[in-house]
């Protein structure tokens, strides 16, 4: 049998009833390789779960253009199994999703890894969706806030999280210029694709140029066209006598390819 292309299967989605589209991701699950080696049945049946809600509410509010089961598990799920499995997310303590939308990675991750987040993003709404899945999904304790990430990373709270994670939210200068000011957190764990490199340089030639340095970075491709994504942990330099894009110590360079067999 011929293999189901992208297009064809944006296509099909359409078509599909609630229960074809779930039977149709556990098979896209499946064929991946490395989701289906890195996922339980438990975090499976979880993963899909979240797609249902996600699909569904979508049909409310614009979360995600990404609504077939090929494109939810190209898209969205691979990224939060790499996330997972790059190491670049503490064991314990919570992590800060900035910009999460419809949850991808933060709630993802606490849905089928059970690690505690703080989601934040500015449209109510979309917290309001997001404290619902959580509340129906995810085993550990996520916290949803609806605000500006200025003003949030202001605010007198205990155990702030260390680490900001984002993705699909804007160049990294801008994010910093969002953030810098914010306290107690201490690095920034972002995904990224093709453009990184130019995003990088662009930061470096900013006043901004050494308060960030680049710490470790994991690569993989997607799709039956190899799409590159990468996943960079930076770490905020504080002080004096910075050096641009440097870190004094040697940086971990690891790649890996996402395989449909």
């Amino acid at each position: 049998m011929e293999p189901v292309s992208a297009h064809t299967a944006c296509a099909r989605s359409a078509e599909m009833s609630a229960e074809e589209e779930r039977d149709t991701l556990a098979i896209e699950i499946d064929r991946n390789a490395f989701a289906s080696k890195n996922l339980t049945l438990v975090q499976k049946t979880k993963a899909i779960q979240f797609f249902t809600e996600l699909v569904k509410e979508n049909r409310i509010q614009n979360l995600t253009r990404l609504t077939s089961p090929l494109d939810f598990v190209e898209g969205h799920l691979l990224d939060v199994v790499h996330l997972q499995q790059c190491g670049f997310l503490p064991d314990q303590g919570k992590v800060l999703d900035l910009g999460c939308g419809g949850g991808v990675p933060g709630l993802l991750s606490s849905v089928i890894d059970q690690r505690k987040w703080t989601l934040v993003d500015s449209e109510k709404s979309k917290v309001d969706f997001l404290e619902r899945t959580a509340n129906l999904l995810s085993n550990f304790p996520v916290e949803a806030i609806a605000g500006r990430i200025e003003q949030v990373l202001r605010t007198d709270k205990k155990e702030f999280p260390e680490i900001i994670v984002s993705r699909a939210v804007g160049p990294v200068l801008r994010l910093y210029n969002w953030i810098r000011n914010g306290r107690d957190w201490r690095q920034l764990v972002l995904l990224k694709g093709k453009s990184w490199e130019d995003e990088w340089a662009k930061f470096n030639a900013s006043q901004y140029a050494g308060e960030l340095v680049i710490v470790d970075k994991y690569e993989y491709v997607v799709g039956e066209e190899a799409k590159r994504r990468i996943i960079v942990k930076l770490e905020r330099v504080q002080g004096k006598g910075k050096r641009k894009g440097v870190v004094s110590r040697s940086y971990h360079h690891k790649k890996f390819k996402s395989t449909t067999s």
